[in-house]
């Protein structure tokens, strides 16, 4: 009896730290170079994202890491997006009660893939862990979204 009682006294621990189903997207590391077509593109990007656009251009440079297995802990990611919108959908992207503020553009922004106009983005949205910039005229929103 006592040999069944340590077997269990070590076995429940093991079962306890056992890996879990993924709460949240698996991990990555992608840069949207020569992806295509765009509905490809916005389907992985949907992955990791909780909003729903409509894009005309879209490149990403998504760093996801899932904490959920072993020891579970809060996801870590990077998400950035540039992309070409309708004009009429701007305000989708606008985060409410911010003002806009003017900076220089970021290098994240500079660095990403594609050929999408980054010169207009001049109307930006700041908050902790969120990047939100905006060409009105050209319909072009940089998006970041980041821990910290």
């Amino acid at each position: 009896m006592r040999q069944i009682l340590l077997a269990l006294f070590l076995l429940v621990p093991l079962f306890g730290c056992s890996e879990e189903e993924p709460t949240g997207p698996p991990s990555v590391q992608e840069k949207s170079f020569d992806k295509e077509p765009l509905n490809h593109k916005i389907a992985f990007v949907e992955h990791y994202v909780s909003f729903r656009r409509k894009y005309l251009a879209l490149e990403y440079d998504i760093a996801y890491h899932d904490n959920s297995s072993g020891v579970p802990g809060p996801a870590d990611w990077d998400i950035r997006l540039l992309a070409q919108v309708p004009t009429g959908e701007l305000t989708l992207w606008q985060p409410p009660k911010l003002s806009p503020v003017k900076q220089a553009l970021p290098k994240w922004v500079q660095t990403m893939p594609g050929k999408i106009p980054q010169a207009g983005l001049s109307e930006w949205y700041l908050e902790r862990g969120l990047e939100v910039g905006l060409d009105r005229k050209a319909g072009i929103v940089a998006y970041r979204s980041f821990t910290q």
